[in-house]
């Protein structure tokens, strides 16, 4: 079975969300029985982090068209049986049956918009969003928080989400 994570990725100094998203990729690559393949945006340096950090059965695949890279440049990358998308930005006219989608936060619905431009781009992503959570067989929310703001926000049955909450590791051990 071959599996495909989804990522926007270009962080040389990963943070909370590139860490995250690090530690699972870690976790995913001692699991044998399963081919794992990342697909990110062209130009990204995720390879080379992978290989710095130790992580080496998992491949990272680039995929081109600049900021459509998954709307199109998906197409033109191998199939996976299973696809998990690293948030709810998933693509407009790909979609696999069996997908997964990994939920950090809605941010964005915190801060006041003012101006046409902030709420299309607004209204783009609960747009975006809503029909991510529909379409996937499965949610990862990072908290029982962000979960209830799927449901609340979406309309989203709660039996689709999972709270995998993020894992720990002591900040001196984590290289700069």
């Amino acid at each position: 079975m071959t599996v495909a994570i989804v990522t926007t990725y270009a962080s040389k100094k990963p943070a909370g969300l590139e860490r995250y998203l690090l530690d699972l990729l870690r976790a995913l690559d001692a699991i044998e029985d399963i081919t794992f393949i990342v697909y990110t945006k062209r130009g990204s340096d995720l390879g080379a982090i992978l290989k710095q950090e130790g992580i080496t059965n998992i491949a990272v695949h680039e995929i081109g068209f600049g900021k459509l890279w998954k709307d199109i440049g998906i197409y033109s990358a191998p199939k996976a049986d299973a696809y998990i998308f690293n948030g709810p930005r998933v693509p407009l006219f790909f979609s696999p049956k069996k997908y997964t989608t990994i939920v950090y936060d809605f941010a964005y619905k915190m801060v006041p918009v003012s101006g046409i431009k902030d709420k299309m781009k607004r209204w783009f992503l609960d747009w975006i969003s809503a029909r991510a959570f529909a379409r996937s067989k499965k949610i990862i929310a990072i908290s029982d928080a962000t979960g209830d703001d799927i449901v609340n926000h979406f309309g989203t049955d709660r039996k689709k989400i999972e709270t995998i909450y993020p894992g720990f590791r002591h900040m001196c051990a984590i290289q700069a």
